[in-house]
């Protein structure tokens, strides 16, 4: 991966010291409270990058030579990725590169006082005892080659 790279739902930045060191990057969040540790991780190692209030979902505003999410995927409901894909394809410049790490259903893995999903909706329980449902699909490797999914290989 190199050139022109967004980040998707970068979150705290953990993905985006290594993103930038390849090339341009934008680091893109739905919540611009999230830039500050960004910031602070990029500018710890030396890089730099811009940064972009962006939903995942919104049109892409241009196209770019690599495409990254990093746990995103587990988000977004079987019904929704062929859009997801369609997006991807948007977004990327002929050759470009879409990379995504995700979840997988592990039981050594994950936090401890998570339920396994059902239904692909699991329950989480803050430290302050609220409880949340949240979206939590496990995509197998067989089931992303078949949706192809552009630029990459499924594994696990």
């Amino acid at each position: 991966m190199g050139g022109d790279i967004v980040e998707l739902e970068a979150g705290t930045g953990w993905w985006s010291r290594h993103l930038a060191a390849k090339g341009r990057l934008t680091v893109c969040d739905i919540s611009p409270e999230m830039f500050g540790l960004a910031r602070s991780r990029l500018q710890s190692v030396g890089l730099a990058a811009d940064f972009e209030i962006r939903d995942n979902w919104a049109e892409p505003d241009r196209q770019v030579d690599g495409l990254f999410a990093g746990f995103w995927l587990s988000h977004v409901s079987r019904e929704r990725l062929p859009a997801l894909l369609s997006l991807v394809k948007r977004w990327l410049l002929p050759g470009g590169v879409f990379a995504l790490l995700g979840s997988r259903r592990d039981q050594a893995s994950g936090a401890t006082d998570h339920q396994p999903p059902a239904n692909d909706v699991q329950l989480r329980r803050l430290n302050n005892g609220r409880t949340f449902r949240v979206r939590k699909v496990y995509y197998s490797p067989a089931e992303l080659e078949v949706a192809q999914l552009p630029a990459c290989t499924a594994s696990e």
